[in-house]
């Protein structure tokens, strides 16, 4: 597979931005296999069972399970398995349904997934394999099926301690992005496809964002730019960029589709027609949470939350869900007009702030964050 496509113009200069040809891919709705939820990083929720704006109200907490290592990032989910990267170099296998570890493997590198200063990344789940990038440099490739053996250790060109990113996969192709280069490895043999590296002077800053056949990946380029990390999200064939101001471009000629009047976001979510922006606007003491149209741009609501910095929310069934980083509790509001609809926490802990909620049918998935240990947390609507 060849590089054939490269977004120019104003895409490259301002955000570094660019695409490749992949494979047609789609994300299985009852399932969160990645960072994002899916290779479109939107963190859509596409099944969100019986959550909606009447029942978040009324959560209940159907377990807290001790975590037996520290994890600080999202889980994935995928046929009733959490799977999550510990800081002691291990992948857990968790039972949804009760909170349990069912197995755990070590990392090729036995260093903890790889983090930056905007995510700590998670796993992705594909292809029968779950991947996760250590902060050594190599992927990890794990069999899901017994007896969950390590097959792939593919070391991956240019990653700097502290600046990696989490895995994407996507029509049986597992890409990742470093410093200095974007990869494509082969999901189910762990055979390197091709390394791209991105432009002198640059480094990345997003995951690989994968739609319509295209893949893409923000590089800070600190001689232009002056800017520090972007975050991305694409549907629809358009993508949606933050850190500077939240704009979409057309996927497939970079061609600007609208240019909002928003600076500075940390995350953007992608749910239907909504795109919801945090981290941005910040009083000194809160953060802002913004609703967008995703089709135009214009601004449909505006709400304060929390702290100044935001983790990336998630979206659907008419609510958004997000971690506030000074509190560590979860915010819900509703999604049409930005109303706070409930606040929950762990009684005695925090959750991870710099993770997304994972909701997939009916419950909500947060691990705590404090200690040498976890808990990981379930909520469900009381029935």
């Amino acid at each position: 597979m060849s590089m054939k496509r490269q977004i120019v113009g104003m895409l490259v200069v301002a955000v570094g931005v660019f695409a490749v040809p992949t494979s047609a891919v789609g994300a299985g709705s009852h399932r969160w296999s990645q960072s994002g939820g899916g290779p479109g990083n939107t963190a859509a929720i596409t099944a969100p069972g019986n959550l909606s704006p009447a029942t978040v109200t009324k959560l209940v907490l159907d377990y807290s399970h001790a975590v037996s290592d520290f994890v600080t990032q999202s889980p994935v989910l995928a046929k009733g398995v959490l799977y999550a990267g510990t800081l002691s170099g291990r992948v857990l296998a968790i039972d949804s349904g009760n909170g349990r570890t069912r197995w755990s493997r070590s990392l090729c590198d036995r260093k903890q997934p790889a983090y930056n200063g905007s995510e700590e990344t998670s796993p992705a789940v594909g292809s029968g394999a779950v991947f996760v990038l250590g902060d050594g440099g190599v992927l990890t490739g794990i069999h899901l099926a017994a007896p969950h053996d390590v097959f792939a250790c593919v070391p991956i060109p240019g990653l700097a301690s502290g600046n990696g990113w989490s895995p994407t996969i996507a029509g049986g192709v597992v890409y990742a992005a470093t410093d200095s280069h974007v990869v494509a490895v082969n999901a189910r043999t762990g055979a390197m496809i091709w390394s791209r590296a991105l432009p002198a002077g640059g480094s990345a800053a997003s995951n690989v964002v994968v739609d319509a056949g295209l893949a893409f990946v923000a590089s800070n380029n600190f001689a232009e730019t002056k800017m520090g990390h972007e975050t991305l999200a694409a549907a629809d064939a358009r993508l949606i960029t933050g850190g500077g101001t939240v704009q979409a471009w057309a996927e497939t000629t970079g061609s600007s589709v609208w240019a909002s009047s928003v600076q500075g976001a940390d995350a953007v979510t992608i749910s239907g027609n909504r795109v919801v922006v945090a981290g941005s606007e910040a009083t000194p003491s809160q953060g802002a949470l913004i609703a967008l149209n995703a089709t135009t741009g214009s601004r449909q609501w505006r709400t304060l939350v929390g702290s100044e910095e935001e983790s990336q929310p998630s979206a659907g069934g008419g609510v958004t869900y997000l971690v506030d980083l000074d509190t560590g509790s979860l915010f819900m509001n509703r999604l049409s007009d930005g109303h706070l609809l409930a606040v929950v926490s762990h009684p005695d802990d925090y959750y991870a702030e710099l993770g997304t909620p994972v909701v997939v049918d009916g419950h909500i998935y947060l691990f705590t964050q404090s200690g040498s240990a976890n808990r990981l947390d379930r909520w469900s609507a009381a029935a």
